[in-house]
């Protein structure tokens, strides 16, 4: 499934109607100080069909990465961590076809990936 430009921009605008601190991309570029990780993460996100999370901040590399109080992370394993309530193990990787998507359901880390290998389908 392919998200358009176009389905991108409705989700972003519904998103800063829906906040009052006005509009996200204009709060991911002035890089607010009194923002949480949690925060950070979340104004550089937007929720888009199929319950993909598409990122819209700095990629590394093809890697998101979640930059905060000029420290970095990876958005991956932010996301997991979230998601899951636990540290990932080893590499984060995304079990789902939409590029760019950070949404915690749709990562796994070392141990899932494995025990996904094992299982029949």
């Amino acid at each position: 499934m392919s998200v358009t430009l176009e389905e991108i921009a409705a989700a972003l605008d519904a998103a800063d109607a829906a906040t009052s601190r006005g509009p996200r991309l204009e709060r991911h570029r002035l890089g607010l100080r009194g923002e949480s990780w949690d925060e950070a993460f979340h104004a550089r996100t937007v929720q888009v069909e199929g319950g993909h999370l598409h990122w819209l901040g700095q990629v590394n590399h093809s890697m998101p990465v979640l930059a905060h109080h000029r420290e970095t992370r990876s958005a991956y394993r932010f996301a997991f961590a979230l998601h899951h309530g636990r540290q990932p193990e080893g590499p984060v990787l995304p079990t789902c076809d939409y590029s760019g998507c950070v949404a915690g359901g749709h990562l796994a880390d070392g141990p899932m990936r494995a025990r996904r290998a094992v299982s029949p389908p």
